[in-house]
């Protein structure tokens, strides 16, 4: 079978949507012939280094697009995301090929909504429709009766082995604080992801001088990525005197996995998501968590949830009644270890990419 994977970004761009797209690929590529759809980067994109071959498009190039996936004679477009380029040209055109879409949160549809009702109107032109939880947006928009049969529900996974095999200790991540209390966040610098809410967080805890606030993160291909890490950087300055922060780019994937392992407590701040990976790192590493009740955080063991408003685009608002609620959590979880278990337990029950990638598989195989 030949299928056609289509995702705005994929490697060596690292986040969770070109984490999972790229897992996907690399597992339905054992059985089947895998081309995949993605923008160009600023930068060369090693092709050689995939087992299949990578597409680059810019955007606007809808008719070389369409040109090169209609020559390739494929059986299924899987589209990774509304927000594809060309998700909308796809739908709305009858095909040769199945059609099968992951919405990932609808976050385009749910900023222009007059396509949703084209989206219905061409319901018959999808196959099947995935999201990754009962919670998020994306669902409440497949609800309509139109869609709600086309509808399968497929989380998100990690992968244990990864974990279970780092044998890294806090003495190799950071020698000068290993008996500091580590607050970790793991998030690029994207619009929404909340990294600058932490300094109100950190700076209510009691006894700063024994945190280490560690934030992960990756270089990514857009200007906004260094606006929003420049304004982070001023801000920590200040607070710097009274909290020690470390940031940390473009580490090894091995030593991510290690700050899951070592750290004390993950802190995420994320104003928006769908089925956010790093909650499920966290899970998987035993490091106990608290976020807001966003994406599929409300089905989540491991943590402590926080309910807060959500502005008109769904996202979660953050003010000073919410920066005490998460201060007031963290020295609960960095005292009770035993919550992180009940994280680990769940991801092993549900969320190992062993258990989930067969299903991805097996609708795909089941539609043609």
């Amino acid at each position: 079978m030949k299928i056609a994977i289509c995702v705005n970004h994929f490697h060596p761009c690292v986040g969770g949507a070109e984490k999972v797209a790229k897992t996907i690929a690399d597992y339905l590529s054992q059985s089947h012939e895998i081309f995949i759809f993605t923008r160009k980067l600023s930068k060369n994109r090693n092709l050689q280094e995939f087992k299949y071959p990578v597409f680059e498009y810019r955007q606007g190039e809808i008719v070389n697009f369409e040109k090169k996936l209609n020559s390739l004679n494929v059986d299924v477009v899987f589209i990774y995301s509304d927000v594809f380029d060309f998700f909308r040209q796809i739908i709305t055109k009858k095909s040769s090929y199945k059609i099968i879409a992951a919405l990932c949160g609808a976050n385009w549809l749910y900023s222009h909504r007059n396509f949703v009702n084209v989206i219905y109107q061409n319901a018959k032109n999808i196959n099947s429709l995935i999201c990754h939880s009962i919670y998020d947006r994306d669902y409440r928009l497949c609800e309509n009766t139109r869609l709600i049969e086309k509808t399968i529900i497929i989380p998100n996974g990690v992968n244990i082995e990864e974990f279970n095999n780092n044998t890294l200790k806090k003495s190799d991540l950071d020698k000068e604080n290993i008996n500091k209390q580590w607050i970790l966040n793991v998030s690029n610098f994207f619009p929404g992801k909340g990294q600058e809410h932490i300094f109100e967080i950190i700076s209510k805890l009691p006894n700063t001088e024994e945190i280490v606030y560690i934030q992960i993160c990756n270089d990514i291909d857009f200007e906004i990525g260094t606006l929003l890490e420049n304004k982070w950087r001023l801000k920590a300055e200040k607070l710097k005197p009274k909290i020690k922060i470390k940031l940390i780019k473009n580490a090894s994937r091995e030593k991510v996995i290690a700050y899951f392992k070592q750290s004390n407590v993950f802190v995420f701040s994320s104003e928006k998501e769908v089925a956010p990976l790093v909650l499920l790192e966290s899970m998987t590493a035993s490091l106990p968590w608290v976020s807001t009740n966003i994406g599929n955080s409300e089905e989540l063991k491991g943590g402590i949830k926080i309910s807060t408003m959500k502005d008109s685009r769904f996202h979660s608002v953050f003010n000073n009644r919410i920066y005490n609620s998460f201060s007031d959590a963290i020295p609960k979880l960095w005292n009770n270890p035993l919550i992180g278990e009940e994280g680990r337990k769940q991801v092993e029950e549900k969320f190992d990419w062993k258990k989930i990638l067969p299903q991805y598989k097996s609708l795909i195989e089941s539609c043609v």
